[in-house]
């Protein structure tokens, strides 16, 4: 009974999401915060990719995302190409970068990975601003708007932004669960685990390491297509910021990271809340949201460490601890007890 409801999850998840328009999100505005949780969910999920099955925490990930943003920009304002050529092109050129980023830097142990990573975005963001004749510089580069269509993704309000996010979230769910249950996927967290036994069993560690580096890369290339044309608008600081790839980091790890279904659920989790609680709170004081918003993290990272998706196996073990039967020692000892307490 378990797994089959485990194995229905999915479908009903994306069943539900598909109806929360209808019932929950009822205009724009919040159809659009409905769109940004997608996406970031989107992120997380390329992110975990290499951050959760390779062990290798990237805070890059923003450079993969501007990548995808600009080059299906600047294709569709200088040559009208359409965003679905641009946004491949985008991920090609994404997986690319991450090959020539990746062959010095995925030799890296530990926190040094994260350090370059970072360190990478923050060179495409100054960049970026650098070259505004090519970018728009701070300024930002506006997108042209066309009649509506599928063709050009670009469409009247955020109802269809919506669902063609929740379709490409459900591609790459898929795309997770496939590399997670593939030779890939075990090689990956092998690496993960300990890297000098995975070699010494025969893994060939760079070469997998690029390989999932390559196709994380080219994932979130693709989310920054879609970021772009939902906003007809693009710009270094949305693309290459700090908090982008914090943002993109942070929903897979609170959703729980190294598992197919945890980066969909922080990913969205970190939009509902963060957007959220800066309704609630805005006439408080300023600053009280990001309050709340960073208790709640450190919360779930000090009660939760799986994230968020190891919930029901945490409420689970709970009940079965409440209900499990007593132990004949401990209910001799407990009787002893009352026995002398009477006395």
């Amino acid at each position: 009974m378990i797994r089959t409801i485990g194995k229905l999850a999915g479908p009903l998840f994306f069943v539900f999401a598909a109806t929360v328009p209808l019932w929950l999100l009822q205009n724009d505005y919040l159809r659009g915060i409905g769109v940004r949780a997608l996406i970031v969910a989107v992120l997380a999920v390329s992110w975990n990719i290499i951050g959760g099955f390779g062990g290798r925490l990237s805070f890059g990930h923003a450079a993969f995302f501007g990548i995808g943003a600009y080059t299906s920009s600047l294709l569709l304002v200088d040559h009208g190409i359409s965003p679905w050529i641009g946004g491949v092109v985008g991920m090609l050129v994404a997986a690319v970068v991450a090959l020539l980023v990746g062959l010095p830097t995925l030799r890296l142990r530990g926190i040094f990975f994260t350090l370059v990573t970072f360190v990478f975005t923050l060179i495409l963001l100054t960049l970026a601003r650098y070259f505004s004749g090519l970018t728009g510089g701070d300024v930002g580069l506006s997108l042209p708007l066309t009649e509506p269509s599928l063709g050009m993704m670009q469409f009247r309000g955020q109802l269809a932004y919506y669902y063609l996010a929740l379709a490409v979230l459900a591609v790459y769910v898929v795309i997770a669960a496939v590399v997670s249950a593939s030779s890939f996927g075990y090689r990956l967290r092998a690496i993960r685990d300990d890297e000098e036994v995975a070699e010494a069993l025969g893994v060939p560690t760079t070469k997998v390491k690029l390989q999932g580096f390559m196709l994380s890369a080219g994932m979130a290339a693709f989310a920054g297509t879609l970021a772009a044309q939902q906003d007809l608008f693009i710009d270094p600081g949305s693309a290459f910021g700090v908090t982008r790839s914090v943002e993109i980091a942070l929903g897979a790890i609170f959703g729980g990271i190294g598992t197919v279904w945890g980066p969909v659920v922080g990913g969205i989790a970190l939009v509902a809340m963060s957007d959220g609680l800066n309704n609630v709170l805005q006439d408080v004081f300023a600053g009280a949201d990001t309050i709340v918003y960073g208790i709640a993290l450190v919360a779930v990272a000090l009660w939760l460490p799986g994230g968020l998706a190891s919930l029901p196996r945490r409420l689970g073990l709970l009940g079965r601890r409440r209900h499990a039967p007593t132990p004949p020692e401990a209910s001799m000892a407990s009787s002893t007890e009352k026995e002398h307490e009477l006395r």
